[in-house]
């Protein structure tokens, strides 16, 4: 169980909140921590500290949907000098995104070790509650602001490198030891940033997870069958990559 602390903000700049089309929503940061277990989830608000606002400039869309819009943009944040990179995922107001992006967000939490490396790094889980009317349930809009996290990579996993899909397939073992399945390992959800393979779309991350894979996935390594390999989900993406010999 978990509670919500509201504390400092984040501004958006004209072009995105013309998008929401509800005048200046303020979007505060969510924060989870947690509870007893007997009390249950609230929300509370926070006087903000001064300067505590994140500012974001330099926006660019670059997927819209019926729920869901990203942009690529600039972070400026009150204790850094340079401009960050960052990607932008606002859920539609009162669509059913918001879940799937407040689960994205405390997968993020939860995976803090591999923040800036296997997965980008999260600056936070922002919402704003919009105008509505007094017989109405107010709607809720979420922005998720991740670091940049690199440039997509080829459509067909087996188009990509060797030496990439093998960091693709340390990235996702890294997961597997520490208790997780990334659970959509698709080309869209593979960044390549400078080398290195960065896995985004964390929403259908599951943990509780025994990887009881036999050994790790290596170049040309002789291709057994996945109830001997021992963990489905590695096996299926390795051999989509063809990184496996094919047993006689």
């Amino acid at each position: 169980m978990t509670s919500l602390v509201i504390d400092s903000y984040i501004k958006l700049p004209q072009a995105v909140v013309d998008v929401l089309d509800e005048g200046q929503p303020i979007f505060h940061r969510v924060i989870i921590e947690p509870t007893t277990k007997d009390s249950q989830p609230t929300t509370s608000p926070v006087a903000p500290a001064t300067n505590s606002a994140f500012i974001i400039t330099n926006v660019d869309k670059i997927h819209s949907s019926d729920h869901i819009s990203i942009y690529t943009a600039k972070l400026d944040m009150p204790d850094k000098v340079e401009l960050v990179d960052v990607v932008l995922k606002i859920s539609k107001a009162g669509g059913p995104r918001n879940d799937a992006i407040w689960r994205e967000y405390q997968t993020y939490e939860e995976l803090a070790q591999f923040q800036g490396s296997v997965i980008p790094r999260c600056y936070g889980l922002f919402q704003a509650v919009l105008a509505e009317d007094i017989d109405e349930e107010p709607d809720v809009v979420s922005c998720l602001v991740l670091a940049f996290g690199g440039e997509a990579t080829a459509a067909e996993l087996n188009k990509n490198t060797r030496d990439f899909n093998l960091s693709v397939m340390k990235a996702l073992e890294a997961l597997h030891d520490a208790g997780y399945t990334h659970g959509s390992l698709q080309p869209s959800n593979i960044l390549n940033k400078n080398g290195a393979a960065v896995l985004i779309d964390l929403e259908f991350v599951k943990g509780d997870h025994k990887c009881g894979r036999k050994a790790s996935v290596k170049e040309n390594g002789l291709e057994n069958n996945s109830d001997d390999f021992g963990c489905s989900e590695i096996y299926n993406v390795a051999r989509k990559m063809d990184l496996w010999k094919k047993s006689a």
